[in-house]
């Protein structure tokens, strides 16, 4: 499947590192600009909503689905 964003994301793992876990030596990954498209590798669900996992070349992002539109399945 593949989605594209509908606006301007972030990892949201990366998000949650650095809200709840503050590191100084810890860098997330760059914000993926609105209209990147992506692979879904697979799509999860936690406590804290749902999401895709998607391989980008900066490595693996996790993107809330409120965040993409599906485009090919």
């Amino acid at each position: 499947m593949k989605i594209r964003l509908t606006e301007n994301a972030m990892c949201a793992h990366d998000l949650h590192e650095q809200t709840n876990y503050p590191r100084p030596w810890f860098k997330a990954k760059p914000t993926l600009p609105k209209g990147t498209v992506l692979t879904v590798k697979e799509q999860w669900t936690n406590f804290f909503g749902s999401y895709y996992r998607c391989d980008h070349e900066n490595g693996t992002y996790d993107i809330k689905r409120s965040e993409a539109e599906i485009i090919e399945m």
